[in-house]
């Protein structure tokens, strides 16, 4: 059932993108196939291409050669420990807007990736609406020029 879901949401934003309707990118770092599909399914909705990994090694390379905009960081990744590869990503001459993925979000999680220097957290199973809403934020926070300072 999960690869007929994924291969229709494979199908519908390949149509996408040659009619370029979709040249915002990003990416996936993650093993659970469920998790693909629900990213799969929030961007075609949001309108963004979706890459894939499962190892944060090569979600730095990928992000660091293709100038990733956004990547989906799954918690869940057994290694490095996420606030490594997050790190990681965030040494980039570009550095990606990081938003982690986690089935167990609370106050000081979400502190501990603004700290870090990731943007949000967003609870695993992912709603569509929540996940779009803020990789669209994400998005034109790194398409902005200027990042506003943080009210104090």
């Amino acid at each position: 059932m999960f690869k007929a879901i994924l291969d229709r949401a494979t199908a519908l934003l390949r149509r996408m993108q040659e009619a370029g309707t979709n040249n915002r990118v990003v990416l996936l770092v993650s093993e659970s196939p469920a998790l693909q599909i629900a990213v799969r399914i929030a961007a075609i909705q949001g309108r963004w291409r979706v890459m894939f990994t499962r190892t944060a090694g090569s979600a730095v390379e990928i992000a660091w050669s293709n100038h990733i905009p956004v990547v989906l960081y799954d918690r869940e990744i057994p290694t490095p420990e996420w606030r490594r590869a997050l790190c990681r990503l965030l040494a980039a001459p570009e550095p990606p807007v990081v938003i982690l993925l986690s089935s167990q979000v609370d106050g000081q999680l979400w502190r501990t990736v603004l700290d870090y220097g990731g943007f949000d957290v967003v609870q695993t199973p992912i709603r569509a609406d929540n996940l779009r809403a803020v990789v669209n934020s994400a998005m034109a926070l790194g398409e902005s020029a200027e990042v506003p300072a943080l009210a104090g």
